[in-house]
């Protein structure tokens, strides 16, 4: 995270050093709203009480939803076949 702030401090710096005094305005206020948006959803995660309770999932999404898990998980420790199709979907293109 300390390294993410001195980057970030790096270039507004250098933008100051620049001229470029809007871009640094610009770059603050996007950053306090981003922050503020994050931390807002971080606060209604761990900290809010839940409004509702959550009904339980339909056997339809359940079966979609484990579908694409074990997908995802078949192409993560076997890439082989996914990489050579997109190379040569790539291929064609050129």
């Amino acid at each position: 995270m300390e390294v993410l702030v001195i980057r970030w401090h790096g270039r507004l710096v250098a933008a100051i050093k620049a001229g470029l005094f809007t871009l640094s305005v610009v770059g603050v206020l996007t950053s306090v709203v981003g922050a503020y948006y994050y931390l807002s959803i971080v606060k209604v995660m761990y900290f809010d009480e839940p409004l509702t309770k959550l009904d339980p999932m339909r056997v339809e999404l359940r079966t979609v939803l484990a579908f694409a898990g074990l997908f995802n998980i078949f192409f993560f420790v076997y890439p082989g076949p996914l990489v050579s199709v997109a190379a040569a979907a790539a291929k064609s293109l050129f």
